[in-house]
């Protein structure tokens, strides 16, 4: 499966990183020996100091990014591919709070009147756990109907498809765990369920409810808001 467009992958195997290590760009030319031409490369700062180059054209693909994640609308709510699961993961890569971190937990919230959605909650956990979190962390999944939502302890949690009836109870639990939730249901940000909603169908989608994410504490690095549709 395809690294989701507007995210780089540090090169040397630390992880996944946000747009935003970088810092104080450092103009300098090396020459290819392959094609005897000299190509100029922006040298960045990652944390902790290490040097990492960045090509000019990454300057190029971050507006196409910015274009295409803006425009990109959420399409109508469907099963959850593994490329939504994907993305979702690699869109929390960019949460502060998970970025050290060897190993996290996700709650998938299913309906617990609909039997289906509970299958199709097991599907995505089985999913999610096969994936790399941020810094390539291990992934541990459990389903958990949204009614049942109590005190339980979670890193992130991602939601199915959600009747409305359930999101006072969701909404409650993002905002007193302090949890970010993450859901493909587009159905989710009108519900106010969301902090991200996030769709890699035929192209990518990602929307921010600001409000939300506010009052669970959540913080993205800089340059992912402004990648992103904010609600």
């Amino acid at each position: 499966m395809g690294e989701p467009f507007f995210f780089h992958r540090y090169a040397a195997g630390t992880g996944w990183y946000g747009l935003n290590v970088l810092t104080r760009p450092i103009v300098r030319e090396s020459r290819s020996p392959e094609a005897g031409r000299t190509t100029e490369h922006k040298e960045t700062t990652l944390p902790g100091g290490k040097p990492h180059a960045t090509p000019r054209r990454g300057l190029a693909l971050l507006s196409a990014v910015l274009v295409c994640v803006v425009l990109a609308p959420p399409l109508a709510a469907a099963d959850v591919s593994p490329a939504d699961l994907n993305a979702a993961v690699r869109s929390l890569g960019f949460l502060s709070s998970l970025q050290n971190r060897s190993s996290i937990v996700i709650g998938v919230v299913y309906n617990g009147a609909d039997p289906a959605s509970k299958a199709q909650a097991a599907r995505a956990a089985a999913e999610l756990v096969r994936l790399a979190g941020p810094r390539s962390a291990t992934i541990a999944a459990f389903v958990v109907a949204a009614q049942d939502l109590g005190s339980q302890h979670y890193d992130a949690i991602y939601l199915m498809g959600l009747p409305a009836e359930t999101s006072r109870a969701v909404s409650d639990f993002v905002r007193r765990q302090g949890v970010v939730s993450v859901s493909y249901d587009p159905a989710c940000l009108e519900m106010q369920t969301c902090v991200l909603l996030v769709q890699a169908r035929t192209s990518m989608s990602v929307v921010l409810d600001t409000a939300l994410a506010k009052a669970a504490g959540a913080k993205f690095s800089t340059v992912f808001t402004m990648l992103v549709k904010r609600k």
